[in-house]
């Protein structure tokens, strides 16, 4: 429990004791971590460049830190708490996905006290620090919240980060309306609705998720979901992407006129 109702649930591999004894006997990169952080033996064995971790601009402890251990995909959602279908997404996942070959780690509530009050911001604070995915800028961390939160991500350094949202519309009817510097919160003719907003290196695989979900279960295509890049500057899976050189993809569901 990083902070208030906030809870971090991990799900190891199926078949963790099948990795745990190739990560031993052939030294790869994604051997899992003992309690001081290294391989099966606390060694520095491995390749950082397997994980996803560029060597060369990745600070040190980065790089010790992730070489060692399965890959892992981080699943949040809830930074706002009044967007529920990305709560009840994470909480299915967390109940019913069971993964090989990777470390699942599911936060369903980034932001509980808004997500108890059915709010998109954090009660009772500034207003400058009302909007979570406002406070991860370039310039620093803004408020206690998002500081709980990165330093819980920082422990963690997920090779892939997806954060799930939900728009009142749909992005492909509504896109040309956007004027750019203007507002996105309270704009009653701008959603990003039905859209994964990704990491410029996640673009492709993020083409792949939307084509997915249009093949299978979308109907009318002018509701299409699109993958765009990148996340909002100041948002916690742009940082992700900024700090580690994570695979990061925002997925924004919309409220109404469609069923998934």
């Amino acid at each position: 429990e990083f902070t208030e109702g906030g809870h971090v649930y991990i799900i190891d591999p199926m078949n963790a004791d099948q990795l745990s004894a190739a990560g031993a006997a052939n030294g790869d990169a994604y051997a899992p971590q003992n309690e001081n952080g290294g391989g099966e033996e606390g060694e520095e064995n491995g390749n950082a460049e397997n994980a996803g971790v560029d060597q060369e601009n990745a600070e040190p402890a980065v790089q010790n830190q992730r070489r060692h251990c399965f890959p892992v995909v981080m699943i949040t959602a809830g930074v706002h708490g009044n967007e529920l279908a990305g709560i009840v997404a994470a909480r299915h996942i967390r109940k019913t996905w069971r993964v090989n070959d990777a470390r699942l780690v599911v936060v369903e509530r980034l932001n509980p006290r808004g997500a108890e009050k059915r709010g998109r911001y954090i009660p009772k604070t500034a207003k400058k620090e009302q909007d979570l995915n406002r406070n991860f800028p370039k310039s620093g961390l803004v408020g206690d919240l998002a500081q709980d939160i990165w330093a819980m991500v920082y422990k963690i350094k997920p090779h892939v980060f997806v954060d799930c949202h939900e728009g009142w519309g749909f992005y492909g009817k509504l896109r040309a309306n956007y004027v750019k510097g203007g507002p996105l919160v309270g704009n009653p003719k701008f959603s990003k609705g039905s859209s994964v907003i990704a990491s410029p290196s996640a673009h492709q695989i993020a083409k792949f998720m939307a084509n997915r979900v249009n093949e299978e279960t979308v109907t009318d295509h002018s509701k299409d979901f699109l993958a765009i890049v990148p996340p909002i500057e100041t948002g916690l899976a742009n940082m992700v992407m900024r700090e580690f050189g994570s695979l990061v993809a925002v997925i924004e569901t919309t409220s109404g006129g469609q069923a998934l």
